[in-house]
C-alpha cells in the first residue's frame, strides 16, 4: 500500500478497525511480540504512564501541554478519539498526519499477521496495534518524552510494557466490571499494576479500599508514593462558563494566579495531579520545568467533551461522564455553574456501563430526558436506555440525532432552561456533528 495514495488511510483504518472483532484481550505477550519486531521503541522513549477510572484524559492533556510549553517535544497517546483516530496519537498537540498513520498501520498490521502465521501468536487486537503504532511513531519522531494513557486497566493493559519515569493513578471507581472485577479492591489491584519498582507514583484522591491497595503495592515494590492532594493546594478565585481562575501552592513554590478552561471542582483535582507530577519530574532530575511553563501549559489546555459549551442560545454543554463517579462530578459542577435554570439531558450509553447508577444521579437534577443510540457494537439502543431512565420518574423520550437536539432546544427555550449531553465519549462526535 502506498501511504501517499489518497485512499491509503481509509483503507488502512478499515483494516485496523476490523481487529475490533478480536475483542478485548488483556495480556502482554502479543504487544511485547509486536514491539520486539520494532526493536523495542517503548524502551527508547521516556514516558509518564497514567491509569485510573476518571480524569485520565484531562491529566494527560494537562501534562503534555505543560511539557510542550517547557520546550520538550512531547508525545501524547490517549483513547478513544472524538472525531478521527489521528487524535489518539499527538506530538505537541498535533495529531499524527494521515500519511504517517497509514504507513504505521500497514507496518504494524503486517507484523501482527506475520506473528500469527509464523509464530502462532494470537491475532493482535485493535488496541494492541494502536499502541504499537504510537510507540513506533514517537520513537521515529524523536520525542523528548511521552504521556501514555492506559486503555482500560493497568496490569494487563497493552500500554504496560516498559519502565516509565513516573506513574500516575487518577481516582478509581467501578467501571469495565466484566474485565476488571466488580469490587473496588479488584479494580484497584488492576490499576496499581502500572506501579514499578523505584518509580515514583503520583496518586489522586481515592476511596479507602483503593488507597490501601495502592499503598500496599507501592510499599512492596519500593515505589515512592506522592498524594497530590497533600502536596498541592489549589484555591479557586472565580469560575464561569469560560473557565476557572485559580491559585496554586505546593511544598516547593507558590504560583501566580492563572485561568484554565477546564471546569468543575474535579478538574482542580486533576490539575493538582498534573502539578504534583511535573514537580516530581524536576525533583528526580528528569526534566526542568519552570513555573511559567506550567502555568502556560495549564492555561492553554483544551480537552474537548469535558463540560464543553457547544451552543449558547440555549446553553448546550457536552460532557463525557459515563459512570457514576463521572456523573457525580458532572452534576456537582453543574450545580456550581447553573443553580437556577431547569436542566434537560440528552443521554446515550454503552451497554456495559452502569446506566442505572448514572440515571439515579442525573435524575436528581434533570427535569427532562431524551435518549439516543450509540453508533458502536457495544452501544445501547435509545429504547433500552429510556426504559432505565424512566425508573427515575422523570419524563424521557427515545429519539435519534438530530431530532433529540431539536426537541431539547425547543424545551429549553420554552422553560428558559439549559441542555447537557452526557453518557458516553462515543456520543461526542454525534453531538458535535448534530
Amino acid at each position: 500500500m502506498n501511504p501517499r495514495d489518497a485512499t491509503a488511510l481509509p483503507l488502512a483504518l478499515d483494516q485496523l478497525f476490523q481487529r475490533n472483532a478480536y475483542g478485548i484481550r488483556p495480556g502482554l505477550s502479543v504487544i511485547q511480540a509486536l514491539l520486539e519486531r520494532a526493536d523495542q521503541p517503548q524502551q527508547q522513549v521516556p514516558y509518564i504512564h497514567v491509569a485510573g477510572t476518571n480524569g485520565k484524559g484531562s491529566v494527560c492533556a494537562l501534562l503534555a501541554g505543560a511539557l510542550s510549553a517547557a520546550g520538550y517535544r512531547t508525545g501524547l497517546y490517549t483513547s478513544p478519539h472524538l472525531h478521527h483516530f489521528n487524535e489518539r496519537i499527538q506530538i505537541d498537540g498535533v495529531p499524527i498526519p494521515d500519511n504517517d498513520l497509514a504507513q504505521q498501520i500497514a507496518t504494524v498490521t503486517r507484523d501482527a499477521d506475520i506473528l500469527t502465521s509464523e509464530a502462532g501468536v494470537r491475532p493482535a487486537t485493535f488496541f494492541e496495534c494502536a499502541t504499537a503504532i504510537a510507540w513506533r511513531y514517537f520513537r521515529e519522531q524523536k520525542v523528548d518524552g511521552a504521556v501514555i494513557e492506559t486503555g482500560m486497566g493497568g496490569r494487563w493493559d497493552a500500554t504496560n510494557v516498559g519502565r516509565p519515569v513516573l506513574t500516575i493513578i487518577t481516582p478509581v471507581d467501578v467501571d469495565h466490571a466484566n474485565f476488571l472485577g466488580d469490587d473496588l479492591t479488584s479494580i484497584a489491584a488492576e490499576k496499581a499494576g502500572i506501579i514499578k519498582p523505584g518509580v515514583p507514583v503520583i496518586c489522586g484522591p481515592q476511596q479507602e479500599q483503593v488507597r490501601e491497595v495502592i499503598v500496599d503495592t507501592a510499599h512492596k515494590v519500593g515505589a515512592p508514593l506522592v498524594w497530590a492532594g497533600e502536596s498541592v493546594q489549589i484555591e479557586r478565585l472565580a469560575q464561569d462558563w469560560t473557565g476557572q481562575k485559580i491559585r496554586i501552592a505546593t511544598d516547593n513554590r507558590t504560583y501566580r494566579a492563572c485561568k484554565v478552561s477546564l471546569l468543575g471542582r474535579h478538574q482542580l483535582e486533576n490539575i493538582a495531579l498534573a502539578v504534583a507530577a511535573l514537580e516530581t519530574l524536576q525533583d528526580v532530575g528528569q526534566m526542568e520545568i519552570a513555573e511559567s511553563a506550567i502555568r502556560r501549559g495549564l492555561s492553554a489546555c483544551r480537552w474537548p467533551g469535558r463540560l464543553q459549551v457547544i451552543a449558547d442560545d440555549p446553553l448546550v454543554v457536552l460532557d463525557v461522564a459515563h459512570n457514576p463517579h463521572g456523573a457525580r462530578a458532572l452534576m456537582a459542577a453543574w450545580q456550581e455553574l447553573e443553580r437556577q435554570r431547569p436542566l434537560g439531558m440528552i443521554v446515550g450509553f454503552l451497554q456495559d456501563k452502569d446506566i442505572a447508577g448514572c440515571a439515579r444521579i442525573f435524575g436528581r437534577r434533570a427535569e427532562q430526558f431524551w435518549t439516543v443510540p450509540i453508533d458502536d457494537p457495544r452501544g445501547g439502543t435509545a429504547e433500552a436506555v429510556a426504559e432505565i431512565i424512566a425508573t427515575t420518574g422523570r419524563p424521557v423520550t427515545a429519539s435519534t440525532w438530530p431530532a433529540a437536539l431539536d426537541a431539547a432546544r425547543d424545551w429549553a427555550r420554552s422553560v428558559n432552561g439549559a441542555i447537557c449531553i452526557a453518557g458516553s465519549l462515543y456520543l461526542a462526535d454525534s453531538a458535535l456533528n448534530a
